[in-house]
This record gives structure tokens, C-alpha cells and sequence, in this order.
């Protein structure tokens, strides 16, 4: 697999089983972990990258891949709350209507618009 690259969701699916089902395979790495979920996260399917965490945590949360695997699912809380801020900005709602609906403060909502502004948007730059 080349940098850069999209594994189809073919390919993904099988990787996916082969880390939850075989857990004495030596396929596990957190650079392997790291590449199923940003792949869907490339895919935009926030979600199963959240359930394909969820899953490894109950797996492998208490081995050496623990520590990597609660970054990831940070990380992707993060990206998910950055897009629902960017999504609400766009529909025009006011920073303050969009930290209400979020229970989130003001001042990060303003600090997230202004960095969609100079990177274009929540995938931008940062």
C-alpha cells in the first residue's frame, strides 16, 4: 500500500475483521490501527471509525496499544466536533446558537470559525 492511497472498502473490511478477529496476529500495529481509521475517516464514515475504535479498545485497551488507540479516539472526537461546528457555521447560525447546541464555550467556537477561515474549512491546515 503506497502513501496516500484509498484502500477499498472491500480491502478495509477484511483488514477490519483480521484486527478484531485474530487477536494474536501479528498484522497489529498501532501504524495498521492508525491506517484502518483514517481511512474511514477518509471515506467520511465517522462512524465506523468510531465503532472499529470502540472495538479495538475492548480488545486491546489494556495492552501497549492502548495509550495509541485512546489518542486516535480523541483525535476523531475532535475532527467530529470541529465538522458538526463547521456544518452548523455554514447554516448560518451564530457562534453563540452554535455553542448552545453543542454545550460547547463560545470562545472555542470563534477560535474554530476563525481558523475555517483561513484554512478553509475544518480539514484545512490545522
Amino acid at each position: 500500500m503506497e502513501h496516500g492511497r484509498t484502500i477499498s472498502q472491500e480491502d478495509l473490511t477484511i483488514l477490519e475483521n483480521i484486527v478484531l478477529l485474530n487477536s494474536r496476529n501479528s498484522f497489529i500495529s498501532s501504524e495498521n490501527l492508525k491506517l484502518i481509521i483514517m481511512q474511514y475517516i477518509k471515506s467520511d464514515n465517522i462512524a465506523q471509525a468510531n465503532k472499529f475504535i470502540n472495538q479495538c479498545l475492548n480488545l486491546y485497551g489494556n495492552t501497549k496499544y492502548g495509550e495509541s488507540l485512546k489518542k486516535f479516539k480523541e483525535e476523531l472526537n475532535a475532527r467530529t466536533r470541529k465538522k458538526q461546528v463547521y456544518d452548523l457555521f455554514k447554516k448560518g447560525l451564530s457562534t453563540a446558537q452554535i455553542a448552545g447546541e453543542l454545550k460547547m464555550l463560545e470562545v472555542d467556537i470563534i477560535n474554530m470559525v476563525r481558523s475555517f477561515d483561513r484554512n478553509g474549512g475544518p480539514g484545512g491546515r490545522d
